[in-house]
């Protein structure tokens, strides 16, 4: 009877153990998964930033283009105002109006 017991114990203890093995076993390829998704998901976070990274560069580079365009136009516009401002004023020539007007009008007479 003792013998019976104990193998019948053995088995109990060996099939609680071989649950226990399961479960462990479960819960060891269940993090395997979440580590493997993790990584990947690391993996395209990493190409996002990288293209918000080149994204933010041409912005910050078109920005700068934009700054030295206005710059440059700021510069143009105060160098022809400079230039106006040195031109005579423009008088009406009167007095070649009056001649090409009596040369029309005489040839018209």
């Amino acid at each position: 009877y003792n013998l019976s017991c104990f193998n019948r114990k053995q088995k109990d203890e060996k099939a609680t153990l071989e649950a226990k093995c399961k479960k462990v076993n479960n819960r060891i390829d269940e993090n395997a998964k979440k580590r493997m998704d993790l990584k990947e998901k690391e993996n395209q976070l990493e190409v996002e930033l990288q293209g918000k990274y080149k994204e933010m560069d041409e912005l910050k580079r078109q920005e700068e283009t934009r700054q030295q365009k206005f710059i440059n136009a700021r510069e143009e516009l105060a160098a022809a105002e400079l230039e106006l401002k040195n031109l005579d004023p423009f008088l009406p020539p009167k007095d070649e109006l009056v001649s090409v007007l009596l040369v029309i009008g005489y040839y018209y007479y």
